[in-house]
């Protein structure tokens, strides 16, 4: 009689799997900063959707916020210090951001937004936010020889 191994068991993929060569900007202090942004929403899915803890949720999507908005502001300091010509509307970006994830917490809170919503839209932003905005400054910041 043959037995068969169990088979391992596999972990779930994350909700926010980093991937290198589509995210990056090609800054490292940048790109670090992003992948922890990322780790922090595949936090915030593991407290609000697997694990269904409420007060969990809430102490790590507000941790996220904090995070970013300290990411924002190096990043801003940054673009300003080299005069980067974009910089109004990318920074109004942050700010949307910001504000639009304290709403997405204030409803969370309340009761009247989903997890997944919350999350995908996070994600979404995020990604959107690196791809089209965040890789407009790479080039420039190079051409001023600063790489971070």
């Amino acid at each position: 009689m043959f037995f068969k191994p169990a088979p391992k068991p596999q972990l779930p993929s994350p909700f926010f799997p980093w991937i290198e060569d589509e995210y990056t900007v090609g800054i490292q202090r940048f790109d670090r900063a992003h992948q922890r942004l990322a780790a922090r929403i595949n936090d915030l899915h593991e407290a609000m959707v697997v694990r269904r803890d409420r007060t969990l949720a809430e102490a790590v999507f507000t941790k996220l916020i904090h995070e970013t908005r300290a990411h924002f502001v190096d990043e801003e300091s940054i673009l300003t210090q080299f005069h980067f010509p974009d910089s109004e509307s990318h920074f109004a970006e942050h700010s949307d951001l910001i504000h639009e994830a304290t709403e997405f917490l204030r409803s969370y809170e309340a009761g009247t937004l989903s997890a997944l919503v919350l999350l995908n839209s996070l994600k979404a932003w995020l990604i959107n936010h690196i791809k089209n905005s965040d890789r407009k400054y790479t080039s420039f910041l190079r051409r001023q020889r600063w790489s971070g």
